[in-house]
Formats: structure tokens, sequence, C-alpha cells
């Protein structure tokens, strides 16, 4: 199957024609690259099949008039559904005890109900942590341990924790455990994004989710192709 980029847009008044830029890097309006392909004055659509997956494009549109080039935003196209890097970009708990984040473990998987690709030896980040309660805890297979946890250094949302997968990977589930002891479960997010890169430069959101009712040591199921939630 050819992979092929789709674009439409609404263009109003009268132009000679049009220029479809697309770039691997941000495009300099000040200098401007030759147009990928000219289109007639009438389109409106686009099927650009010159696309490989893996990489990430940087698209404008020119539309000229008498010799005179306005050129639209920047649009940024990531082809592909495959990263090495995932983040948890946490917006908000339920409040209900403090306002830190905190998780015991997070899983990733391949396909629904899979293996966890994550192992101890997986490399970490976070924006911010306590005391020894760094991100690589939440990878280190321990579902109960009172500090075998990640917590967030302050109570200032957002917090983010990332995972380096080390290949690109099209991660289909993950699963969040909240903390095992007491009442700490209720630091667990309720509101995040999950997000993914290949240079951690550039972060992609891949699904936003919303979730409550969090009980004691008990995973959760976040499926990134559905939204579901189980």
């Amino acid at each position: 199957m050819t992979n092929r980029l789709e674009l439409n847009w609404k263009l109003d008044g009268f132009i000679d024609e049009q220029r479809y830029y697309c770039s691997e890097t941000p495009i300099n309006t000040n200098n401007l690259p030759l147009p990928k392909f000219i289109l007639d004055s009438s389109a409106r659509s686009y099927i650009d099949s010159d696309i490989e997956l893996g990489k990430t494009y940087y698209i404008r549109l020119g539309a000229v008039k008498n010799s005179i080039e306005k050129l639209s935003n920047e649009i940024i196209v990531l082809a592909s559904n495959t990263f090495r890097f995932y983040r948890i970009y946490i917006t908000k708990n339920s409040g209900n005890l403090d306002n830190y984040s905190e998780m015991q473990e997070v899983e990733f998987a391949e396909n629904e109900g899979g293996a966890d690709i994550t192992t101890p030896q997986t490399q970490t980040d976070q924006s911010s942590y306590f005391a020894s309660r760094t991100a690589a805890k939440l990878v280190d297979n321990d579902l109960t341990g009172g500090e075998a946890i990640w917590t967030s250094g302050n109570q200032t949302f957002p917090q983010w924790v990332s995972f380096d997968l080390d290949l690109q990977r099209d991660i289909v589930e993950i699963r969040i455990y909240p903390s095992y002891l007491n009442n700490y479960y209720l630091r667990a997010p309720t509101e995040f994004i999950v997000q993914a890169s290949n240079d951690q430069v550039l972060w992609h959101d891949i699904r936003s989710f919303e979730t409550s009712n969090w009980q004691a040591g008990i995973a959760k199921k976040f499926n990134l192709k559905t939204g579901e939630i189980s």
C-alpha cells in the first residue's frame, strides 16, 4: 500500500496558482524552498504519495495572485505510528488528598493484554520527583513497595514521566498502577495525555484520557487506539 498524505483546504477569492511546499525541516518563509508541486487555481485538495513512514513533514500552501504570494500557516505532519519515546503528561488528579502526582508502576504493551515490554533497565525521565521516588520506580516490577513509586517533587500541574523504549514501537495499551499503600492511590492521574516522540524534542499527542475511581494497587488499562479504559 502506498503511503499518502491527503490535504483539503478552503480558499476564498481569485488567484492565479497555488504552491504546495513540503519539507522535512521547518520552512523558512524568508527563504522558501522550491514548491513540491504547483496546483491550479481551482484546486482545494491534493494527495502527496511521496511520503515515508517515520518522518516528520512541515507543510505550507502558497496562493499566488499577480506574482504576490500569500502563505498559509505551517502544519506539522508525522507520518508514523511508531515511536521510541512515550510520555504520560498529567494535568490533574482527584484532589481528594493533595496535588502531588504519584503512580506505582507503568506497563506498555504492543497489543491488548500483551506482555509488558519495559524492564528495570528501561530509561526514564520525569518533570520532578520527591526524595528517591524517581520515574525509574515505575518500571521496577514492584507493585506493592511503599517506596517503589514515582512521586512528583511538587504539587504543580502539569507533571510528566517519560520512557525510552529503545526502538520505535506501536504501543496499543498502557497499564497504570496507582499506589498500593494507604490512600495514596488518590494521587493517581485523573486527566492526562499520552504523548510520543522519536527525538524527545517534538512531542505528539496520541490520546487524552479522563478517569476516576482508582483503587489501591489495581491497574487500569488505557487503549491508545480506541480510547477505551478498562
